[in-house]
């Protein structure tokens, strides 16, 4: 249901097919989209070219280059973003905590076997899965370096701090989507 929810309320689109793609893997010029594009942020207009990789004309340049700001993605430290890259689970969860503003606090113990304390996002995992951004995870492994799905980052995303207030209002008999009386009369 988060996907449909999600769609719904307009924090992520499909494709130009009507298609949604669940099982594919999201690209880090994506993820940097769906970032902006929730967060409203308006349009500024042409980019300038904030990576060496990303040229003001790319698709995504204005919300990676507005992501870049907000301290919300970071590129390589060769000055590359590398938009088309797939992303990685553990990078995914870095940046929605740092997103829904999450403290990477001190970690005592591994919040997943496969995760140790030395582990380089083992901080935003702990804050990650505290918060209930993880709970579609089974079992004890996380798999941190397994490419993150559209389905998945669209799980991830419904916990957090924005899109669960708006799918809390969809879903609300008081505050979700109301149909007026003047759009029920024009039909008659």
């Amino acid at each position: 249901m988060p996907i449909e929810y999600s769609v719904t309320v307009g924090l992520i689109e499909g494709y130009p097919d009507k298609s949604f793609r669940p099982d594919k893997a999201l690209s880090r010029a994506e993820l940097a989209t769906i970032l902006i594009k929730t967060k409203g942020v308006p349009d500024l207009g042409m980019p300038s070219s904030v990576f060496k990789d990303v040229k003001s004309f790319h698709w995504a340049a204005r919300y990676i280059e507005v992501a870049k700001r907000l301290n919300l993605i970071k590129g390589y430290p060769d000055g590359k973003f590398m938009p088309n890259k797939q992303v990685t689970k553990a990078e995914a969860i870095a940046i929605l905590a740092r997103y829904d503003k999450l403290i990477a606090s001190d970690v005592i113990s591994g919040p997943y076997t496969d995760v140790d304390l030395k582990h380089w996002a083992v901080g935003y995992i702990q804050a990650a899965k505290k918060a209930g951004m993880l709970n579609f995870i089974k079992g004890s492994r996380l798999r941190p370096d397994e490419f993150i799905t559209r389905a998945e980052i669209v799980e991830m995303f419904s916990h957090t701090s924005l899109a669960g207030k708006m799918i809390k209002d969809l879903l609300s008999w008081e505050d979700g989507y109301k149909l007026e009386l003047t759009d029920v009369r024009t039909k008659s």
